[in-house]
């Protein structure tokens, strides 16, 4: 076989191989294609060892709960769903605004799930923050 007929069958295995691995990269595990929340908003977390200071967040069962303030007044809080409205890609708390961010597209949401700017048009689910004693419940 020359070099040339080498190269060329070697072309579909690779095209295929880079659609797998594109496809995959373009989903997170906490939500489908279409950024579709698949969320299990049903836990608890505990305030003694997480989420201790302003502008730290967790991400936990397909949702980011975010710190913004200090007491454990439920307001103090904020849970959404992790994964972005646009494809699901998994977003990040940005503290000095406020606010969210998806690394992927840009995608920028408020405290409130609202979309702010990028390319999603969708808002995030935010779900229900409630705190007994040192124990945040998040549900939804």
């Amino acid at each position: 076989m020359q070099r040339r007929e080498f190269l060329g069958s070697l072309t579909g295995p690779v095209v295929a191989a880079c659609a797998v691995c594109l496809g995959a990269c373009n989903k997170s595990s906490s939500g489908g294609s279409n950024g579709t929340s698949t969320a299990t908003a049903n836990f608890t977390l505990d305030l003694s060892t997480q989420l201790l200071t302003v502008g730290s967040s967790v991400a936990a069962n397909g949702v980011l709960v975010a710190r913004l303030t200090s007491g454990t007044a439920p307001s103090a809080f904020v849970a959404v769903q992790q994964a972005c409205t646009h494809q699901g890609t998994s977003i990040n708390f940005v503290s000095p605004s406020q606010g969210f961010l998806c690394p992927n597209h840009g995608a920028i949401f408020n405290t409130a799930g609202a979309n702010t700017g990028g390319q999603s048009t969708a808002a995030l689910k935010v779900y229900t923050v409630s705190v007994s004693g040192s124990t945040m419940t998040v549900s939804g």
